[in-house]
């Protein structure tokens, strides 16, 4: 079957399942050894680590365990690359999970801190968090169309282009959009707040 054995494609099936069960359970014994060091630690960075890799996908293990198995078989040339492709995307995705995790982390435990001591830091950490998240996966998105064979400088140039015209054509609902963020982040009132405008309370 494809110039292999049975033989060799038994052996590579197994050997990528045997992968999967080993990756995964990698994962589970470290992230049990990681959460009982991190409960003995005052810093929230170890806290971190052990959500990232909670978060780690049972999908990515298999394309892991695909990638590994197809290794062991002699693959046409386009075959073998596109299961590599195929590798680095689902590790792109999964990077930017772990990310997104962080970000998330990082800003439930400072708006925490923020609700006690300066409330106004609450939205502003909302929407740093929003802006963080949305950076990070128009990164991953870009990086997947790069190995896929697009033309992203093209993309990028068109996208500049194309939100150009969406700015002149949405330029009230993107001035109330910017009003927003400039009541965000000069903050004149607070959460906890009691507000009177005109006949609004």
């Amino acid at each position: 079957l494809l110039d292999n054995t049975y033989l060799a494609w038994l052996i590579a099936v197994g050997a990528g399942l045997l992968a999967v069960l080993v990756l995964r359970t990698l994962q589970a014994i470290t992230r049990q050894r990681l959460a009982r060091l991190a409960a003995r630690t005052m810093t929230r960075w170890d806290d971190y680590v052990v959500e990232m890799i909670a978060q780690t996908r049972l999908l990515f293990w298999m394309i892991a365990g695909l990638l590994v198995g197809s290794l062991l078989l002699d693959l046409p040339g386009r075959a073998q690359s596109a299961i590599t492709v195929g590798f680095v995307i689902a590790l792109l995705v999964q990077a930017g999970i772990w990310t997104g995790v962080l970000i998330n982390s990082v800003v439930a435990d400072y708006r925490k801190k923020a609700h006690k001591e300066n409330p106004a830091d609450a939205t502003t950490l909302t929407l740093i968090g929003l802006a963080g998240r949305t950076a990070v996966w128009a990164l991953v998105v870009l990086l997947v169309l790069d190995n896929l064979g697009v033309n992203i400088t093209a993309l990028v140039a068109g996208l500049g282009i194309g939100g150009v015209a969406v700015a002149l054509a949405l330029q009230n609902i993107l001035g109330d959009l910017f009003a927003s963020l400039s009541i965000v982040l000069d903050k004149p009132f607070v959460v906890g707040d009691f507000l009177n405008l005109g006949e609004h309370m």
